[in-house]
């Protein structure tokens, strides 16, 4: 993730694209002002964590994978939303509005389908004979 923000950070255009089509980039992408780059800085402290629970076997069932991706989204969106109401400038049931309502249903899918596949994938791997 480190490595994801410093090619953002020297110009690749990794990051979502600007309405006009470009790319933020430096300290504007990443810097206090950027009212995304909390989100961007949440999903490294966000894999620490969930890479820390896989370590310890939470991604070998679907109880304990959802447990451990919700874990992380709390954690993206606890760096996301108070950096948004900083840099825009907005109150806490804006920033709602902007930066987490919209995206609560596809995150939701999206780590339930993590979640289910996971497990799967590491059962799969170990009857093809792969050390887990």
């Amino acid at each position: 993730m480190l490595v994801y923000l410093l090619w953002g950070f020297v110009g690749l255009p990794v990051f979502a694209p600007e309405a006009g089509g470009g790319h933020l980039t430096g300290t504007a992408a990443l810097g206090f002002a950027s009212a995304s780059a909390g989100y961007l800085w949440g999903f490294v402290f966000a894999a620490s964590a969930v890479g820390v629970l896989a370590r310890r076997g939470w991604d070998r069932t679907m109880r304990s994978s959802i447990s451990a991706m919700l874990l992380g989204e709390v954690v993206i969106y606890a760096f996301g939303l108070p950096w948004l109401m900083m840099a825009a400038d907005v109150p806490f049931s804006k920033a709602a509005e902007w930066g987490l309502y919209p995206f609560i249903i596809g995150d939701t899918i999206k780590l339930f389908l993590a979640a289910g596949l996971l497990p799967l994938a590491w059962k799969v791997t170990k009857r093809g004979g792969a050390d887990a």
